[in-house]
Order: structure tokens, then C-alpha cells, then sequence
């Protein structure tokens, strides 16, 4: 079974796709098309991939120490889908 999602602006990570349309099949993102039917329609929002934070040591007032749980909720709530954690080296 295959969702269709389409947007006013699709960002592949190469190229922006106007009117573009993100095809989900078994979970999994099978292609993006330039055109063509939608079952979900976001308007005039974009769609992009998922942001990868390379080097973070927390966010929202929690470290990665401190509290792991609060970090990645937060960077999930905001769209980043993988994160490398850094600690901050103490005596």
C-alpha cells in the first residue's frame, strides 16, 4: 500500500521539487515525484528529510548527562531524525 504526500515545495537533500509528491510504501519512502495524485495534500507547506545534528551536547535546558530522554524528545518535536550525542569532558 503506498501514501502519497504531496506539497507546495519537496527538498529531495539534491533538488526542490515544486508541487512535488513523496511516495511512502511499506513504511519506507519508495521515491519522490514531480507531479501527480495526492492522498495527503500540506498546502503551501515544504517537505524535507529529516535533519541529522552532528554535534550537540543537549537542547531545551537538558544535556545529554543530564537528561538523554528530554533531548531527543525535543530534537524529534522538531524534525531531527538521528543526532551524535557529545559530552562535555569534566575533572
Amino acid at each position: 500500500m503506498e501514501l502519497r504526500i504531496g506539497a507546495a515545495r519537496v527538498h529531495t537533500g539534491r533538488r526542490v521539487l515544486a508541487d512535488g509528491v513523496l511516495v511512502v510504501a511499506d513504511g519506507r519512502v519508495a521515491r519522490v515525484e514531480a507531479s501527480g495524485r495526492r492522498d495527503v495534500d500540506l498546502g503551501g507547506w515544504a517537505l524535507v528529510p529529516g535533519f541529522v545534528d552532528a554535534h550537540t551536547h543537549g537542547g531545551g535546558g537538558a544535556s545529554f548527562a543530564d537528561d538523554p530522554d528530554a533531548v531527543l524528545a525535543l530534537q524529534r518535536a522538531h524534525g531531527t531524525t538521528s543526532t551524535v550525542a557529545s559530552l562535555v569532558s569534566q575533572s
